[in-house]
């Protein structure tokens, strides 16, 4: 279940974006991928990515504040994992459609208390999304290519500076 287009994403220690070559991955900046870009990138994708990860933190550590998911989308089905770090765990949320996606993305733009990071993703791509970039990594090398082709204006470099790890969070 974590090992995703080759990348173990609940490796809490290493973001998921320097662990594939650049021909597995894409970034963009979340400030300028717009609510209608991101549905273009959703269709341009062409993938049922219908399963969503994201980390939070356990009662106990500190202060735990619910994220409301359900008032942006429809959680027909969940479960939690537990994750390396000890006051982390993963929640999985199974069986969501585009439209759950994209009110997700519409949230966590208006800066809605929401996930740090969260995954949604199916057995070969990846969306990572985060505070500043949306990442998409994929097993499908063509798919990468066309996204570059079709967002180039929109593609965000790989700045050398190394991407903030889910521990470091």
């Amino acid at each position: 279940m974590t090992v995703i287009a080759g990348v173990d994403f609940l490796n809490t220690s290493l973001s998921p974006f320097v662990q594939v070559e650049d021909e597995n991955r894409i970034r963009f900046s979340i400030d300028d991928l717009s609510l209608k870009e991101f549905k273009l990138l959703l269709l341009a994708l062409n993938r049922n990515l219908s399963t969503m990860a994201f980390s939070k933190r356990k009662v106990g550590w500190g202060k735990v504040k619910p994220y409301y998911l359900y008032r942006f989308m429809r959680i027909p089905s969940w479960s939690v994992h537990s994750c390396a770090i000890d006051r982390l765990y993963f929640a999985v949320v199974r069986n969501l459609r585009q439209r759950d996606i994209e009110q997700f993305y519409k949230a966590y733009r208006r800066k809605v208390h929401m996930p740090l990071v969260t995954y949604f993703y199916n057995e070969d791509t990846f969306i990572r999304i985060s505070p500043f970039y949306v990442d998409i990594i994929s097993d499908d090398v063509t798919l990468i290519a066309h996204l570059r082709s079709s967002f180039s204006n929109r593609v965000t470099d790989f700045d050398g500076v190394l991407p903030i790890s889910e521990e470091e969070w």
